[in-house]
């Protein structure tokens, strides 16, 4: 502040008791790089639903997601077709883990069921999803466990090391997250997840397309130069999901389509209907599968 500066704030400051001098510049909003750009691998999920052989040589999606938890309790031999039905057409397969979230099980339980179901597919499963959506379990369906960050990394830690044991190339993603939860990512993050798993899962449910890429980017912060996967995507608007994906594209370094084909006529989100008739989305995502 030079003399006449000082002069004039001094006679403000005496007769009106304000002070003149400009006070210090609010600090400016952090500046969040963009997302670095990847490669985009499309996979789609399969669902609960179907089994045994499935050709999928006109689709050819890169990988699909497929749920273990019906491992446990259907016909087993048709699981074992529809994955070697995938290892033989080139599909890569990603197996959720189990995750009965009502049972109770201890983390060693549901670590040696894991580790049971990777032995069993050794050399034949590209990844395995270390659970599901584990920030918001679903309450309706009976589960009734809250897996906070330091929790989860308990389940984390014990089925990573029983499904290494059991196949040692198999790539792991922790959980996807429904929705983006910076501050679930973040907690989990300083808890040493990211030496733990090879990817980090999310579901960006809440995002729209136009506005997904910053919420990667912040994602991409949080993880450093560790990969991500959208481990699962779908809107009742499937033209919606397309657009999904297209903003994922080059981002992310997985993204999964949810779904393959709807369960029955009241289930909209499958590429095809119940009776397999596709739907508009199927060709628009036959063009990012080949990419």
């Amino acid at each position: 502040m030079n003399l006449y500066d000082k002069v004039i704030n001094h006679i403000a400051t005496k007769y009106t008791g304000a002070n003149s001098s400009p006070g210090p510049s609010p600090s400016p909003a952090p500046v969040i790089p963009p997302a670095p750009r990847r490669t985009t691998r499309f996979g789609v999920e399969i669902g609960f639903s179907f089994y045994g052989a499935l050709d999928l040589s006109d689709l050819k999606p890169k990988f699909v997601r497929e749920d273990s938890n019906t491992y446990l309790s259907n016909d087993p031999v048709e699981k074992d077709t529809f994955i070697s039905s995938m290892n033989a057409q080139g599909i890569d397969v990603l197996l959720i883990t189990p995750y009965d979230y009502a049972s109770a099980l201890s983390a060693q339980q549901m670590a040696d069921q894991a580790g049971a179901i990777a032995k069993k597919y050794a050399g034949k499963i590209w990844a395995y999803e270390l659970m599901n959506e584990v920030n918001a379990p679903n309450l309706s369906n009976g589960d009734t466990r809250t897996f906070t960050p330091e929790r989860y990394m308990q389940f984390l830690t014990l089925m990573a090391a029983s499904i290494r044991v059991a196949d040692p190339k198999v790539k792991l993603i922790s959980s996807g997250t429904s929705g983006m939860s910076f501050d679930w990512h973040r907690q989990l993050a300083a808890l040493g997840a990211g030496s733990v798993v090879d990817m980090v899962g999310f579901h960006p449910y809440g995002q729209s397309p136009n506005g997904v890429a910053s919420s990667v980017a912040q994602l991409a912060q949080i993880w450093g130069s560790k990969p991500l996967a959208c481990t699962e995507y779908g809107s009742a608007n499937p033209l919606q999901t397309v657009d999904m994906m297209r903003a994922l594209d080059g981002i992310v370094d997985e993204c999964v389509y949810f779904t393959y084909k709807s369960a029955n006529p009241s289930d909209v989100y499958g590429l095809l209907t119940e009776t397999g008739v596709k739907r508009v989305s199927y060709d628009m995502m036959k063009q990012l599968f080949a990419k």
